[in-house]
């Protein structure tokens, strides 16, 4: 599971840069976009492995 999600966040940035939307905006603009979702990404892989870390927890509560 985890080796599928870089090519993921790939696959968003190859589409994103076909959009001619994207291609029009402004560098410092897309700079900016690329920041916050190279932020946002970080940050939900934080979250997730922070759950799936309280996760397993949990079960080793159970099992004792």
């Amino acid at each position: 599971m985890k080796a599928s999600r870089p090519s993921r966040v790939v696959q968003m940035e190859l589409y994103s840069k076909q959009d001619p939307r994207w291609i029009n905006l402004p560098r410092s603009t897309r700079e900016e976009v690329k920041g916050l979702l190279r932020r946002l990404i970080r940050e939900a892989a934080i979250v997730r492995w922070s759950s799936e870390r309280r996760s397993i927890g949990d079960e080793r509560k159970n099992l004792a």
